[in-house]
């Protein structure tokens, strides 16, 4: 299957910073709709988030009232493969719910396959 010369984005979601848990991780709403080669965190909340990619480990974290960028390819090698953050991954998010307020945003961006 071809790749289309196309990017798209998956439609960017929110979660409210008061469902966070400071135990465990939540799942982020719904998995990801589409394979994705970059994804964006927005956090636009007072609470720094513990993000996970399989609801038991922390694999980063996005500081309060910033934004983390994940660019699959960026160092991928070699140059020329296509590498994906796989379709249906879900993702988790861990932080202090009180005294929150605020969002956090994911927003995911993926190219077309003919």
């Amino acid at each position: 299957m071809a790749l289309k010369g196309t990017i798209k984005a998956i439609p960017m979601d929110s979660l409210n910073a008061v469902a966070l848990n400071l135990v465990a991780f939540t799942p982020y709403l719904l998995p990801l709709p589409n394979a994705c080669f970059m994804i964006r965190f927005l956090n636009r909340s007072n609470r720094i988030v513990a993000v996970s990619y399989d609801g038991i480990n922390t694999h980063d974290a996005v500081p309060a009232d910033s934004e983390y960028t994940i660019n699959f390819q960026q160092f991928h090698q070699p140059n020329g493969e296509v590498v994906w953050l796989k379709q249906g991954t879900q993702v988790y998010l861990m932080g202090n719910p009180v005294g929150a307020n605020g969002v956090i945003l994911l927003c995911g961006y993926y190219q077309e396959s003919q």
